[in-house]
């Protein structure tokens, strides 16, 4: 039968983290959106700290932290199947 349970739930369990990756991704920058929004229109004498010529850069720096991140994950995970597969 084409290999153990563990293994046939691999991809499904892979999807469902991508998709609370995205949707937490989604639900951020709706936050951020809708204080930028916000602060925009209730306290327009203060300077915006969510202004997009602000968090630009560091939205970037965040970007690519996450991706760097979610790259040793994906190199842990490929790292371990491989050593499983040379074991068994």
């Amino acid at each position: 039968m084409g290999g153990s349970w563990h293994d046939r739930r691999r991809p499904l369990i892979s999807v469902a983290w991508l998709g609370i990756t995205l949707q937490g991704w989604s639900a951020m920058k709706r936050h951020a959106d809708l204080a930028r929004k916000f602060a925009s229109t209730y306290f327009k004498h203060l300077p915006n700290a969510l202004d997009e010529t602000l968090c630009d850069p560091a939205q970037t720096n965040i970007h690519h932290l996450v991706l760097l991140v979610i790259a040793v994950f994906v190199l842990m995970y490929l790292g371990l199947g491989y050593v499983r597969l040379v074991l068994v």
